[in-house]
């Protein structure tokens, strides 16, 4: 009689402990990394477009424009640890989806400055720069010094928001981390694109030769300095 009171208590506790579990995960994700969880806060895109946008005026188009793929950089961290955690099931799909709605704010509001600040720039002339060699997008300062970006580097920011306003036509979470990845080679070749519009070699930087620090190192951004937008 004891052995079976005991046994019951032991059910019982794990059935409880199983409900607790699911009922933990479902609603904060204990599991997940501290990028998704944070990605599960409704308040993300509002904090962070705060937070983007009153830089935003310190700076020129052309400069702003350069920018613009590392500063979506920041926001595809959160996309990619999300992608991550539902492979690992530490998330369910609405929750991913969540996510998704979470930081479309943020997606929208910087294609809108991208986009803004390229139709300022595309207005001025291309012109040859001997160093650091090659067609560049030029601004002239009020002092007369002049600043550039080669075409090739403006170009890929293109790439990149097509990238990641692709993440948002579908809801098939493979098919966003691809282009998560796709996003993070062109944050890379981007690095070699700042001084040259040519550079051998990039093709190595593929998805399928994909490493972590294209993305993670490559942000506007600290990744903890957004974090603690949110404590």
């Amino acid at each position: 009689m004891k052995k079976k009171i005991i046994l019951i208590i032991i059910a019982v506790i794990v059935v409880i402990a199983v409900i607790l579990g699911v009922s933990s995960n479902m609603n904060g994700a204990p599991l997940a990394s501290p990028y998704t969880k944070v990605a599960l806060r409704k308040d993300f895109s509002e904090r962070f477009i705060k937070t983007v946008n009153s830089g935003s005026g310190q700076t020129t188009p052309l400069g702003t424009l350069g920018a613009s793929g590392e500063v979506g950089a920041n926001v595809v961290v959160y996309i990619y640890y999300s992608c991550l955690d539902y492979q690992q099931g530490h998330i369910n799909q609405k929750q991913f989806n969540q996510i998704m709605n979470n930081l479309k704010p943020a997606v929208d509001n910087l294609t809108q400055q991208y986009q803004s600040n390229l139709a300022i720039v595309k207005k001025n002339s291309v012109i040859q720069v001997k160093n650091p060699g090659g067609e560049c997008y030029v601004e002239t300062n009020t002092d007369g010094t002049q600043q550039w970006n080669t075409v090739n580097f403006i170009n890929i920011q293109q790439m990149m928001y097509d990238s990641l306003n692709q993440m948002y036509q579908t809801q098939d979470t493979q098919k966003i981390y691809n282009l998560v990845l796709q996003y993070a080679v062109y944050l890379e070749r981007a690095t070699f694109y700042l001084n040259e519009n040519d550079q051998y070699g990039l093709n190595m930087i593929n998805t399928d030769t994909f490493k972590p620090e294209w993305l993670l190192n490559n942000t506007a951004y600290s990744l903890d300095s957004v974090q603690q937008l949110y404590k």
